[in-house]
């Protein structure tokens, strides 16, 4: 005979996917919204190692966002609820504020 789960069972896992796949939008949209802050905001520099330097934060600052989610996904295996907070608290942190009140320089 087969186990058969009740629908009460499966919910939380629906849930838990639901959640996950509207913040991994959230965090394709930060992505997007950094790239659109660095075109938007461009810094001219007269030093060859400051512009290297800020062109490096600015690969950091586009790519931030798609490590905090596979990092997160990687290390909370099994522990949904901490998952779930950490990719919330990393949708926090990682806004990108200057596409919002753009930079003063």
């Amino acid at each position: 005979m087969s186990e058969e789960q009740t629908p009460e069972a499966q919910t939380p896992v629906k849930a838990t996917t639901v959640v996950l796949a509207v913040l991994g939008g959230v965090y394709l949209a930060e992505a997007v919204a950094w790239l659109f802050a660095v075109r938007v905001n461009p810094i001219v520099f007269d030093d060859k190692f400051q512009e290297s330097v800020a062109r490096f934060t600015e690969f950091f600052a586009i790519t931030a966002a798609p490590l905090w989610f596979l990092t997160t996904l990687a290390l909370t295996h099994g522990m949904p609820r901490r998952r779930i907070a950490f990719l919330a608290l990393g949708a926090v942190l990682l806004f990108p504020l200057p596409l919002v009140i753009g930079v003063v320089v």
